[in-house]
């Protein structure tokens, strides 16, 4: 039987059935997960060998065992929480060097069902990365932020020499499978491989004494911080903390990133219990927070807006002297105190948003298949099946265009009025349905803010 450890599958609700997501397969070329090789007199074994297999009595672990040369091999798995292995691993009769602990996979089924920010919908395959957390650094070997199969090999640290190993793995978007030491002797190497056909391997280097147990820790799991964070300590190890909440990698938006995920989180557990509803909570919470700033901007329309004619007389005296006008044009505005920028205002505030926004959804399992009305949306990490969100967010910023002090005139407001909400239609006609129904419930809030305005005024 061959030393391969059957992987836990996460289980998620889904149209009330029960939906497993494999996370061991087994690569195009026959590498397992969590394969052995072996430096120094154990270095002829194959990690494709047989070994003998031995359940134990309380059904919750398998004993490995393989005779080599006099030597023998043990590898002990059993499961010691939720989506957490230990791996207990002795050499008896040898001294081997190092030991090389792979993780191998090959490329998940199907492709995910989000595309990349402003890519007019093209879609973006769910591939497997490897990475490493080497000396407090989490490195990522092939694949890339858009996604494409390189066929390459990365060592980490990168001079070669030994670093504290902090763990390997694969990342697959919403789920993580990676191997750590569990105890505190870590220095070693990383190396992730990669090939064309999608597989990916990532691999320890480390130590190996004989005769004595070296411990692993082995997760398989979705990327919740919570939990990879528990998971990063084996029971009973004092033994610093393994890092595998750095998978979950926000990158640049880490900063925006985390606070709105702790506010869903919020609004999900304490007030509505559900996802959709969470985010348009959170989507109020943001406009009352840019709210200061949402009425400079509109003050500065309706300025620019009572400017306009004066602007016009300006055009008309300096006829084709542009340097001229244009000084003429920023005193006038300097001197009633109005900003020719300020349309551009609330789009610059909120694309950081939109931007971390989609790296939330797209890197953890708290909406991953979460419903917001069950039958439409059934899943906020994936686009809208019927593109009613990204047809409803184009409908509401014309509304909002038509409700907005004009500053423009002839071609260039009919410009901005229909090819602006066209092109984020179709931009936004693949991205995730969280995403979209953000900017919508945006655009609502918008409508009703503007409406109250005019009618005040």
């Amino acid at each position: 039987m061959h030393a391969e450890m059957k992987a836990p599958k996460y289980q998620r609700r889904v149209e009330d059935k029960d939906e497993a997501v494999d996370l061991a397969r087994v690569t195009s070329e026959g590498h397992r997960p969590l394969e052995t090789r072996f430096g120094g007199s154990l270095a002829t074994v194959s990690p494709s060998a047989a070994y003998e297999a031995v359940r134990d009595a309380d059904g919750n672990g398998v004993r490995f065992t393989r005779h080599e040369g006099g030597a023998s091999i043990e590898k002990h798995f059993f499961l010691v929480a939720p989506y957490l292995a230990e791996l207990d691993l002795k050499i008896i009769g040898a001294a081997p060097e190092h030991v090389d602990l792979s993780y191998a996979s090959g490329q998940p089924p199907g492709s995910a069902t989000s595309s990349s920010l402003f890519g007019f919908g093209r879609s973006v395959p769910n591939i497997a990365t490897g990475m490493c957390l080497v000396d407090g650094t989490a490195d990522r070997g092939q694949g890339g932020r858009r996604g494409e199969v390189k066929a390459e090999t990365k060592t980490f640290p990168k001079d070669g020499r030994p670093g504290q190993v902090g763990f390997a793995g694969l990342d697959e978007r919403f789920f993580v499978g990676a191997v750590y030491a569990a105890s505190s002797e870590r220095l070693g190497l990383c190396t992730v491989e990669s090939q064309l056909s999608g597989s990916v391997t990532a691999t320890l280097e480390l130590p190996l004494v004989a005769d004595q147990v070296r411990r692993f820790g082995v997760y398989l799991g979705p990327k919740d911080f919570d939990r990879l964070r528990k998971s990063s300590v084996l029971p009973g190890e004092t033994a610093p903390s393994a890092g595998l909440d750095s998978a979950i990698d926000f990158g640049f938006w880490t900063a925006l990133c985390i606070p709105m995920l702790l506010a869903m989180e919020f609004f999900h557990n304490q007030v509505v219990r559900n996802w959709g509803l969470a985010i348009i909570l959170l989507t109020m919470v943001i406009k009352l927070l840019l709210l200061p700033l949402q009425q400079r901007y509109f003050k500065s329309m309706e300025q620019m807006k009572k400017l306009q004619p004066l602007v016009e007389e300006l055009k008309k005296k300096y006829g084709e002297d542009k340097e001229q006008l244009n000084r003429e044009t920023m005193k006038l505005y300097s001197e009633h105190g109005a900003n020719p920028l300020g349309s551009c205002l609330p789009m610059l505030i909120q694309l950081p948003i939109w931007f971390a926004l989609y790296r939330l959804l797209g890197n953890t399992i708290q909406l991953y298949r979460e419903p917001f009305i069950p039958g439409w949306i059934n899943d906020l990490t994936a686009p809208d099946p019927y593109y009613l969100l990204p047809l409803g967010m184009g409908a509401t910023m014309i509304v909002t265009q038509l409700l907005t002090p004009q500053t423009l005139q002839g071609g260039q407001q009919k410009f901005l009025m229909w090819f602006m909400p066209v092109f984020f239609t179709l931009t936004f006609l693949k991205v995730p349905a969280g995403l979209s129904l953000y900017i919508f419930a945006s655009n609502l809030l918008n409508i009703g803010q503007q409406y109250l305005l005019t009618r005040r005024k």
